[in-house]
């Protein structure tokens, strides 16, 4: 009995590399998720004076993993909300 071995052909070595070179999708700003880090830098305080407001509901954030991220145009908005509080 023969034994048949799979031999890649032009055809499936196009295939699998269209599969693995997809292009990425563009990244809206608006959407963008930011660290406790980036955000600390932006507002001008520690990344965790910053992680305190995120489990306090101050700052809209969702937990990945351990971390916290936060979307760039929430932090945009706060930043104006405190600038005409402070």
């Amino acid at each position: 009995m023969p034994s048949e071995r799979y031999e890649p052909t032009a055809r499936n070595s196009d295939q699998e590399r269209a599969l693995t070179n997809k292009a990425k999708p563009s990244v809206n700003k608006d959407k963008e998720l930011l660290t406790s880090k980036d955000v600390a830098e932006t507002l001008g305080c520690t990344p965790d004076e910053v992680n305190v407001l995120a489990r306090t509901g101050g700052i809209r954030a969702i937990k990945q993993g351990r971390y916290w991220r936060f979307w760039s145009k929430d932090i945009m908005a706060f930043k104006k909300q405190m600038g005409k509080e402070g």
